[in-house]
């Protein structure tokens, strides 16, 4: 919606889309997505590193705003069908970016381990600690780097040597949470001088009250956490500040949590998060001999069938946890 919103003040339009019962109102309004999507297409950031770059630069991130549109559009209760125009601005959109640029690569915590391994980043460098303690909370709480970079002292509290809560106030996909502040338990890492709870600990009695617990800023993060990597002979490319919270959800996914487990824990209200997953080698080992031990004969398969489903005997969870995105 800050797009959006963005886009209805610097050519001057009411930012409101109701989609009322008039034919005329939902066309107009239509319209103007079309010219909306049409200006993200062609606009640049004009500060920071991303000088010259365009806003939006995948076909998937456009209709994942338009998704987002829909969806609201349905939970008001309204009635929306897109026109063809609008089908025809997605395709010239599809044309132009295709499928944009991949996905960031996660950050694991085997990879986190390395670095310690080699003394890349040092605990006793003020900075290289702030960079730690944020990869690691992204990994272990699925937090956004935003999210952490807007903690203060207020939102820690020390509830015993082990478990530490930490309050974020303020998310994406907030509204959906009835406006209340997520509460994140993160406990300590038992055996690893690099530890979250303890540098969150230490930065949080540093810090002043209604201070910052991290000075770092998003793009200083960003380059440490790349030339970090970069050391260990990874592609910096491949990552970025969205990264950890990749990881951590690539890791739980691996070890079995089930989807209601992980959207709760991420803060997802669907299962987009199914679109970070990468499979681990060892998963699809597992895959491949699931499919040669199969027995299934010709005979065994039943084709078409009229015999009643009672879905009221399907639990939730089996059918959360039997569904795996695919790659």
């Amino acid at each position: 919606m800050k797009a959006w919103n963005r886009f209805c003040e610097e050519i001057r339009i009411e930012p409101r889309i109701d989609f009322g019962n008039d034919a005329t109102t939902r066309e107009r309004q239509t319209e103007a997505i079309c010219d909306w999507l049409q200006f993200e297409s062609e606009r640049t950031y004009q500060s920071g590193t991303n000088v010259g770059n365009a806003c939006l630069t995948s076909h998937s991130s456009f209709t994942t705003y338009l998704a987002g549109i829909t969806r609201w559009v349905k939970d008001e209760g309204r009635k929306w069908n897109p026109t063809e125009e609008l089908a025809v601005m997605l395709r010239v959109i599809y044309k132009k970016y295709g499928k944009g640029h991949g996905r960031k690569l996660p950050l694991l915590l085997s990879m986190v381990d390395e670095l310690e391994k080699q003394e890349i980043l040092s605990k006793d460098d003020e900075m290289d600690e702030q960079v730690i303690g944020v990869m690691l909370l992204t990994i272990f709480g699925l937090m956004r780097i935003s999210e952490v970079l807007m903690l203060v002292k207020e939102d820690i509290a020390l509830e015993d040597t082990r478990e530490t809560i930490v309050t974020i106030r303020k998310f994406k996909n907030m509204r959906f949470f009835e406006n209340k502040a997520a509460r994140i338990p993160i406990y300590k890492r038992e055996g690893k001088e690099w530890c979250h709870v303890s540098i969150i600990r230490k930065r949080k009695n540093r810090a002043e009250r209604g201070k910052k617990i991290f000075t770092l800023t998003y793009d200083e993060y960003s380059k440490r956490l790349k030339t970090a990597l970069a050391k260990l002979g990874l592609h910096e490319k491949e990552y970025d500040t969205h990264s950890g919270r990749i990881g951590g959800v690539t890791m739980l996914w691996e070890q079995g949590a089930k989807d209601s487990e992980i959207r709760r824990m991420g803060r997802w209200t669907s299962d987009c998060w199914k679109v970070y997953i990468r499979f681990a080698k060892q998963h699809c080992e597992q895959l491949a001999r699931q499919i040669e031990g199969s027995k299934l004969r010709a005979s065994d398969i039943i084709g078409k069938t009229n015999l009643p489903v009672d879905r009221r005997a399907i639990k939730i969870e089996d059918v959360s946890t039997s569904t795996r995105p695919s790659n």
